[in-house]
């Protein structure tokens, strides 16, 4: 009985011990896990200025990004390292109808999000939200001058579904750190 009681004794030290090794002593400590999954390279956050045809004079752009203008009022910002496009739309607009133009926009990034819970960052007449859970179109962005123009978009990726979010969140958080610099009112 004292060697089946002793052996069982010395099995839970070693479980407890390896239990706390793998945690680390603190509890504070980070664990590796088994399989773990790669980081992203991001971007540099260095900006270059890209003309605009109306509304504002210029924006600031990723300088890894490349634009693609597809006419006056649709561009794309594209970052082919992330698998990810910016749709921008350039709306004209006159004091009397911008409201209605941007009550448009706001609905279909509302049509955009489904349930999938957002954070909405307001700044006087620009919008943002991210919604990293909805991986097909994670952030998105409105940006006016309630006179002239309203500037509009929205990422879409081609992520999977069950992409790892350790290895998306970076890549949503920088794509919203250039959208922030990008509808920033002032210049570059």
């Amino acid at each position: 009985m004292k060697t089946a009681g002793t052996a069982i004794a010395a099995m839970m030290l070693a479980l407890v011990g390896a239990s706390s090794a793998c945690t680390g002593a603190d509890g504070d400590a980070a664990v590796p896990r088994m399989r773990a999954w790669p980081r992203p390279v991001l971007y540099p956050a260095t900006y270059r200025t890209e003309p605009l045809p109306l509304g504002p004079d210029s924006i600031a752009v990723n300088a890894s990004a490349t634009v693609e203008c597809i006419s006056p009022e649709w561009f794309n910002i594209v970052y082919p390292a992330y698998g990810i496009t910016v749709n921008c739309t350039l709306t004209a607009v006159r004091p009397s109808d911008a409201s209605a133009v941007v009550a448009n926009r706001m609905e279909r990034m509302a049509r955009n999000l489904g349930d999938h819970r957002a954070d909405i960052a307001r700044s006087g007449e620009m919008t943002l939200i991210v919604a990293p859970t909805a991986l097909h179109t994670p952030v998105q962005f409105l940006a006016t001058d309630s006179a002239t123009y309203v500037l509009s978009g929205v990422a879409v990726t081609s992520l999977a579904a069950n992409a790892p979010a350790d290895s998306v969140a970076p890549v949503i958080d920088a794509i919203a750190l250039d959208i922030t610099r990008m509808i920033q009112p002032t210049s570059p």
